[in-house]
């Protein structure tokens, strides 16, 4: 996916995002268009639309050159924080994947900005963690034909009229994060057939690859010689071997050392089903600590 920063809206995109604040007038967007905007204040006045954050107003609108228009309400001023950001932006991805169009651009973080409560560094990182978390799915086993086939989101606009060097810094930190947690869920959402200790300690070899990561991997033996009673124990009702993987990134010097200690247990241990209904399917989840321990390692290095 592609997102760039721009001065201008980019009336190229199939679906235009506009926000609108409380404190905004109704006809702030006369400029855009004058019939647009006695549409969207006759919605208004009819109560299909309100300020309200999270209200949502969607029309087809051919005289401004998009293929859609979607308005959100943004609330209060007062009251706009980084996660309401996130989520703004989680909306207008939806809407564009909702309508199976390929672009958007959007004012909504211009608009957020001139409120003058974050910094450009925070909005950038809060930029890419909306969109990026917001775009997740786990397709890799699914065979969709061409009429219920999903549309990438190609390309994403946001206006921004500012310096954008400290905008981008936060830009990339937040796109680290976002992919990393996005790694995280592709993890846990591997079946049990194939996400075992093997290949749990595959994925902790690739990151190891990355510098000052080092990896030390305790096999079966080990743990017996080292008195991992209840990690054999657990396992002894699978065919495959268990291992404790022990990840290392030195980042410094001299800095603090941080231990964080993941729950690895993949779903292949067998035993009896000792759960209620309905919670079977959530044990190949078990090894979600792990995935993020293996996925914290990888951001911060």
């Amino acid at each position: 996916m592609d997102i760039r920063f721009e001065d201008t809206i980019d009336v190229t995109k199939d679906l235009l995002v506009l926000g609108m604040f409380e404190e905004d007038e109704n006809n702030s967007y006369e400029f855009l268009n004058t019939v647009f905007t006695k549409e969207l204040q006759e919605a208004m006045s009819l109560g299909i639309f309100k300020k309200i954050y999270g209200e949502m107003y969607s029309t087809k609108f051919a005289g401004l050159g998009y293929r859609r228009v979607l308005v959100l309400a943004l609330g209060a001023k007062k009251d706009m924080t980084l996660e309401r950001l996130r989520r703004l932006l989680g909306k207008a991805l939806s809407h564009t994947k909702l309508y199976r169009l390929e672009s958007f651009s959007t004012n909504i973080l211009s608009l957020i900005e001139s409120t003058g409560k974050f910094s450009a560094e925070s909005l950038g990182r809060a930029t890419a963690e909306g969109i990026l978390l917001s775009n997740y799915s786990f397709k890799k086993y699914l065979h969709p034909t061409p009429e219920t086939a999903e549309k990438d989101i190609h390309t994403v606009i946001l206006t921004w009229m500012k310096e954008k060097e400290q905008l981008q810094k936060g830009f990339v930190q937040g796109k680290c994060i976002a992919e990393c947690t996005n790694f995280a869920k592709d993890l846990v959402n591997e079946p049990p057939m194939h996400m075992t200790p093997a290949f749990l300690e595959k994925v902790a070899e690739e990151i190891a690859e990355i510098k000052n990561v080092k990896l030390r991997v305790l096999d079966k033996k080990d743990l017996e010689e080292k008195g991992f009673g209840a990690l054999l124990g657990v396992s002894r009702g699978s065919e495959h071997a268990p291992r404790l993987l022990i990840l290392e990134y030195h980042g410094m010097e001299n800095g603090p050392t941080t231990a964080i200690i993941g729950k690895g247990i993949t779903f292949d241990t067998g035993g009896y089903n000792l759960k209620p209904t309905g919670s079977m399917e959530k044990m190949k989840c078990d090894m979600a600590g792990a995935a993020a321990v293996l996925t914290t390692v990888k951001c911060a290095a």
